[in-house]
Formats: structure tokens, sequence, C-alpha cells
């Protein structure tokens, strides 16, 4: 089981401990009464059968008490699948904070994926065979994407976001043996959605 698998399950299994202890420790005789009301209409025509039979009125008792449990446990669960729809952002945004890579970890990808230092490559191939190749910016919040490209001295341009073109200002970064080159990304809710590179010749 993965780690945010586990932190997953954890926080829903406290979710329903905390309201079943608090649906268990509740004595507000409104919500006996409401639920003791809504089994004895459940119980409908049934109940009106054992009563007119004297002999069962003791069984009728037993079905009022089932039909009783069975409420608090019907009010227990929807209780609980409450807590648990309101847990669940919550616990998403803690796997997106925790499954985000730092600068330091991508950029120790990037020359895993390149097989040998990123210094000792050509700018053309840096942007283009390793950076948009890799597709390592990919679902990387905008500003770690930007600080990882700058830091490889490319050019950054942030083009579209959330399907709106900014038409931003080109950047290109430095030059090497005449050779500039830029990595442009776009983005949905703050992520990069998508990576592309261009070179020029100067």
């Amino acid at each position: 089981m993965s780690e945010n698998l586990q932190k997953f399950v954890g926080i829903a299994v406290m979710a329903v401990i905390v309201v079943v202890g608090v649906v268990a420790t509740n004595n507000d005789d409104s919500d006996f009464d409401r639920t003791r009301n809504a089994a004895f209409v459940k119980l409908g025509d049934i109940k009106g059968v054992v009563e007119d039979d004297g002999a069962a009125s003791k069984g009728g008792d037993c079905c009022d008490e089932t039909l009783y449990r069975l409420g608090q446990i019907e009010d227990r669960l929807s209780q609980i699948e409450t807590s648990l729809q309101q847990a669940l952002p919550l616990v998403r945004d803690a796997q997106l904070v925790d499954d985000v890579p730092t600068v330091e970890e991508l950029m120790v990808a990037l020359e895993n994926f390149a097989g040998e230092p990123l210094g000792d490559l050509p700018i053309a191939y840096l942007a283009r065979g390793v950076v948009v190749e890799s597709r390592l910016l990919v679902g990387v919040p905008l500003e770690t994407a930007e600080q990882v490209v700058r830091r490889l001295g490319l050019g950054f341009r942030h083009a579209i976001q959330d399907g709106r073109d900014l038409d931003p200002v080109g950047d290109w970064g430095r030059v090497q043996d005449g050779w500039k080159a830029q990595i442009t990304v776009d983005t949905r809710d703050g992520v990069v959605s998508e990576v592309r590179g261009r070179t020029r010749f100067y």
C-alpha cells in the first residue's frame, strides 16, 4: 500500500471513529424521538396488524425495537458519509502537496533522464531532448517549473493559462555557441499541463 493511500485510509478511519463517537454520546431526546418516529412510519400497516393480535403484542415490541435500531444505524451511516465527503477534498489537497517534487528533485530527475551532466549538453538538445521529451514538468506547479527552467539557463514563457492566451514577451535565456532556447508552458489551475521547446540561432 502506498504512503498516500495509507494516509487516505487513516483519515477516513479517523472520520468514521469521530462520527460514531459523537452519535454514540448524543443524548438529545429530539433525535431519539425523530428516529423512533421514523421507525414507526417504516413499520406501517405491519404494526397495526401485530397490535390487533393481543397474543402477538410482545412480538410487535420486538419489531419496533429492531426498526428503531435500524433507524439509528441509518442515521449514523448518513453522518459518516457526510463527514467523509467533507474530508476527501482535504485528503486530495494533502496528497497534491506531498506529491509535488522540489526543484532539486526535478534537476536530479532530468539529469537521470539525460544520462549525463546537464551542463555538458548543447542548449538546443537540453531544451527539446531533455526538458520537453522527459515531460517531467507536466503536473508541476508553475513557480517550480519556472525555477527549474531558469536554473538550466533556458528562457521561460507562460503562454496559456486555463485556456486563455497570455501573449507574454519572449525570454530566451543564455546563449551557447550562438544558440538560445526557450521552454513554453501552458497551465491549468496553476499546474503545468503542456511543455514545448523552441530554439533560435543568433
